[in-house]
């Protein structure tokens, strides 16, 4: 989880200058910045159920089989394209095959692919030169020259020289097969006679739900085409309901019809363009309002005024130190996934700093307004002023506060400021975790699963579409995996997510740190407004004392204002409070910094890098931790929209004039 207290905002305008080499000035063309729009990308996975090199007919009814299946799914593609084409970029999509074994089979359904222009993407489960020598020298042949022409090879770690290292190898190739794809095409009768591996793939595939695609030898034989769902019982379809299916995928979802009833009712709300249509904004007005009041509670200290938006730059300058590990992984790695990724991490890291600033300031912007009408009636009551033009100002005054409450509660309302935060903030985490998957070819959990119709499943959200575009799109990196890239990605993913470079600036520190900072915010504030309570006490006992006993005193005619005064103030501190929810966010802050402090234990074991799946595991433990903690944490705060303070006006005429009075009540909710 990024920051939730500062808003993304510097005390100082944007001045000529670097970080990391990047310039301050916060606009998209300086830092390389562009619309996140994903290009339309759909995968094939690829499984054939013969053992690597295996001498297997080719049968004429089986390629065209095979050309008819990747036609459906380049339809899909276009098909989806053609229907929302504001929801990616202009390009053509990006039709890929992936395959993890190089079986004769696959190398001839891979020729296929190649024909009708598909990309060609491999995972192996071991080095390429250990698996050529299972083949015979034209099959190896065969086999290199189709590594030569994919667009990326991904090597793992897998010992295939031993029968039981060589199983367990496989079946990490196969989750990172499974992890790329959109559907699995199996080529050859699969059951559980079939080799191990193989079987495996397709029960982890029935597992995701993923569309499975049979094409068995027999020329008379029809496509066995299923579709999994939420009860664990696949159905079996046609071509065109997997045309469907795979359109579905790729989709965009449906603007919700679930509008917030605090929201404007005559718009329905398209929450998908409007973030591709997002601007970075020079300023943010109401951000530093809710970083002077954290400032002032929870550290005791005065912030200088912060306007300056540089949360896009300061996110870049993040995006890189991660790389700053030590060993680094392999610049070609890096490079890759800076282009693919980030882009569409920087942009809702940054926006939901800024919304998340506009969030909250409002509610404190709202709230002090409110105590200040309060107060401004009170004291002139205590005044007892009788001047029409003073009376006439204050009114006026009273007036401008309250429209003031009203512009900037319905203003965050409409613009659903509450809504883009936490919405952006989650599409941030699951990008921001496919960064450090993705060197192992594996994706967040949420990307890849497909979405139940849940008011609670995340998968169902336009957050997890759009990851999910940005993963397929992203593809699998060219690498190999040994010991010096193992030892690589464990420093990259204990030191550049975890633990944070330089230390104590990953998640664990933040976490630390939140929990700290919420923890004083909550504490602090109930003595504020316990302190307050008692001082109203006091001038309530002082007054009494004043009128029955030291009749000789003489107090100020404003002095019993002050009663409302500490009243109001206590409320309005403890109503801040309430909103930003302090004290759960703490209680979260300390269970997710523990539950890191664990994996960052297992990751220091000397075993942590002994096989590329083992490390893939861990990684995918500690992303899978974080997304879900956020996404539990949106779920929560959904609940929380920005409304208005407990206030009412009411007016009334005296002597052919008409005076203001206010009240205002402290809420939490």
């Amino acid at each position: 989880m990024s920051t939730l207290v500062e808003g993304g905002c510097t005390t100082h305008p944007m001045r000529a200058g670097a970080v990391n080499g990047l310039p301050t000035a916060v606009t998209p063309d300086d830092v390389g910045l562009h619309r996140p729009k994903a290009r339309l990308a759909l995968n094939v996975g690829l499984i054939a159920t013969g053992a690597e090199g295996a001498p297997m007919a080719w049968p004429a009814a089986m390629a065209e089989q095979v050309a008819t299946v990747l036609k459906t799914a380049a339809s899909a593609a276009h098909e989806t394209l053609s229907a929302a084409p504001a929801a990616f970029e202009q390009e053509t999509p990006r039709r890929r095959l992936i395959l993890s074994r190089g079986a004769d089979l696959e190398r001839a359904a891979a020729q296929v692919a190649l024909d009708l222009g598909f990309q060609v993407q491999v995972v192996l489960a071991g080095n390429r030169h250990t698996l050529a020598r299972s083949l015979s020298p034209a099959a190896a042949a065969e086999l290199f020259d189709l590594l030569d022409r994919a667009t990326a090879v991904l090597e793992l770690d897998g010992e295939l020289d031993r029968a039981t290292a060589a199983r367990e190898a496989a079946e990490a190739a196969a989750e990172v097969l499974l992890d790329q794809s959109d559907l699995l095409l199996v080529l050859g009768d699969a059951d559980e006679s079939s080799s191990r591996a193989v079987w495996y793939t397709i029960e982890r595939a029935r597992e995701r739900e993923l569309a499975i695609v049979t094409i068995r030898e027999e020329a008379s034989s029809p496509l066995g085409i299923t579709i999994g769902d939420r009860m664990g019982s696949p159905q079996q379809v046609d071509l065109a309901a997997l045309h469907n299916h795979l359109v579905s995928l790729a989709s965009p979802p449906a603007a919700s019809a679930a509008v917030d009833p605090a929201a404007d009712q005559g718009r329905q709300p398209d929450p998908i363009q409007d973030y591709f249509a997002e601007v970075v904004p020079a300023r943010s007005w109401l951000a530093w309002t809710w970083s002077l009041f954290v400032g002032l509670v929870a550290d005791g200290r005065l912030r200088r005024p912060a306007v300056w938006f540089t949360a896009v730059t300061t996110s870049v300058a993040e995006w890189n130190r991660a790389w700053q590990t030590t060993p680094p992984l392999p610049a070609a790695v890096t490079g890759e996934l800076d282009h693919a990724l980030r882009t569409a991490y920087v942009w809702p890291d940054s926006m939901s700093q800024y919304y998340g600033g506009a969030y909250r300031g409002s509610f404190v912007v709202a709230t002090l307004l409110g105590m200040a009408t309060v107060l401004l009636v009170l004291f002139t009551f205590a005044i007892g002023s009788t001047a029409d033009a003073r009376n006439d100002l204050n009114n006026l005054a009273s007036v401008a506060f309250v429209l003031a409450i009203l512009a900037v509660t319905r203003m965050a309302n409409q613009r659903r400021w509450h809504e883009r935060w936490l919405d952006y903030r989650l599409l941030a985490e699951l990008l921001r975790q496919q960064r450090f998957l993705a060197p192992l070819g594996r994706v967040p959990t949420f990307a890849r699963l497909p979405a139940h119709d849940a008011y609670d499943d995340p998968r169902v959200t336009w957050m997890a579409w759009q990851a999910h575009a940005v993963a397929r799109e992203t593809g699998l990196v060219t690498t190999k995996v040994d010991q010096a890239y193992r030892d690589a990605y464990l420093a990259f993913v204990r030191d550049g997510l975890i633990t944070g470079i330089p230390p104590d600036t990953g998640q664990l520190g933040y976490h630390a740190a939140a929990s700290r900072r919420f923890e004083r915010l909550e504490r602090r504030a109930a003595d504020i407004r316990e302190g307050l309570m008692w001082a109203a006490i006091a001038v309530a006992v002082i007054q009494v004392a004043d009128s029955r006993v030291l009749t000789t005193w003489a107090l100020p005619i404003w002095f019993a204002a002050l009663i409302a005064l500490f009243t109001a103030l206590g409320g309005a501190v403890s109503s801040v409070s309430g909103q930003a929810d302090a004290g759960r966010v703490m209680k979260r802050s300390r269970a997710m910094h523990e539950r890191l402090e664990h994996i960052r234990g297992s990751l220091d074991r000397p075993e942590a890098a002994a096989s590329a799946a083992i490390l893939g595991e861990t990684a995918e433990a500690a992303a899978d931790a974080m997304v879900a903690e956020l996404a539990d944490y949106r779920l929560v705060f959904q609940g929380k929209p920005l409304k208005y303070p407990g206030w009412t006006i009411a007016t009334t005429t005296r002597s052919g004039r008409w005076e203001g009075c206010a009240r205002i009540y402290a809420t939490t909710d």
